[in-house]
């Protein structure tokens, strides 16, 4: 864990570590905000075969990876009815979540997403209090609050319920309530999953190949890699979030978090030229200062729990 002084590493090792680590998790952020520019490629393959070769070709290039760095003990661990029913649970929170998020960035819907990673941390603080009892502060109550006008003025816009926003908030955060339960790695943790998912990606594609819908076997040689490389495009950042998780802090890790809905947002209006209204800035301006005040209280939160110490 990050500050935790273990023996034989000097305090230049563990700067060394948390310069590591810092990169890692950018990194592993930047490729998440960017991806939208990768689904945009595939916006011939309907979602749902999309994250089943997610899912496929995430376990294949995972199994090695596991075997490789010793992993293999933690994924026995986990073979256990208790965890399998949480990671059951959680890679059905996981596939919701790519499937809106693909869906979505092929629709045209890349700023929703912006506003769903956006929405994410204050839709983790409130379920914090709902499942793990967190004392919400006033300051933190304030957030949520500008949040929620933030989410009204998009309903009285849109005139429903801006689905894909809150169903990508809603589906991480509940992904995230269940890993917190279960005692597995992130690594570990998604190779099971990926193998839960396999038999269900494995038996819509063979339906979809039944029903000579399958894009896989009759697109070109450049979709066909294109839907392979998800795996990695999945796995590799998975692995640097887990490494950069374990050698910094979580206040670090948390502001790092912002990188995917700026660099979504950014996409969104300059890349993609999506329309944005007065409604998307009243509410992106809501959901900004929420996430400003629940940053800055954060930090002095941090401060004040230093100067204890």
């Amino acid at each position: 864990m990050a500050g935790t002084k273990r023996i034989g590493v000097t305090a230049q090792d563990r700067e060394t570590e948390g310069r590591s680590g810092v990169m890692a998790a950018a990194a592993a952020f930047a490729i998440w905000g960017l991806m939208p520019l990768y689904w945009k490629l595939l916006g011939n393959v309907p979602a749902l075969e999309i994250i089943c070769h997610r899912g496929l070709w995430s376990f294949i290039f995972l199994l090695p990876f596991v075997f490789l760095t010793g992993r293999m003990t933690e994924v026995r661990a986990a073979l256990n009815p208790r965890v399998l029913m949480l990671l059951t649970c959680s890679t059905a929170a996981l596939a919701v979540n790519w499937f809106v998020f693909i869906w979505a960035v092929n629709a045209g819907q890349v700023l929703e997403t912006s506003l769903g990673n956006f929405i994410n941390p204050l839709c983790n603080m409130v379920f914090g209090a709902l499942f793990f009892r967190d004392r919400l502060r006033p300051v933190q109550m304030l957030a949520v609050a500008l949040a929620v006008i933030g989410v009204s003025v998009r309903v009285f816009s849109l005139g429903y319920v801006p689905w894909v926003a809150l169903g990508l908030a809603g589906s991480f955060s509940i992904y995230g309530v269940l890993r917190k339960i279960v005692t597995v790695e992130a690594v570990p943790g998604l190779f099971v999953e990926t193998a839960l998912f396999l038999p269900v990606a494995t038996g819509l594609m063979a339906w979809f190949a039944g029903q000579g819908e399958l894009v896989f076997t009759s697109a070109g040689t450049g979709t066909m890699l294109l839907l392979i490389g998800a795996g990695v495009g999945t796995s590799v950042p998975m692995a640097l979030f887990a490494y950069g998780a374990r050698h910094i802090t979580m206040t670090t890790l948390g502001l790092l978090h912002y990188v995917v809905p700026t660099c979504s947002f950014l996409l969104g209006i300059f890349v993609f030229r999506e329309s944005f209204t007065l409604s998307h800035l009243l509410t992106f301006a809501c959901i900004w200062a929420a996430l400003a005040v629940y940053t800055v209280d954060g930090l002095w939160a941090l401060r004040k729990a230093h100067k204890r110490k």
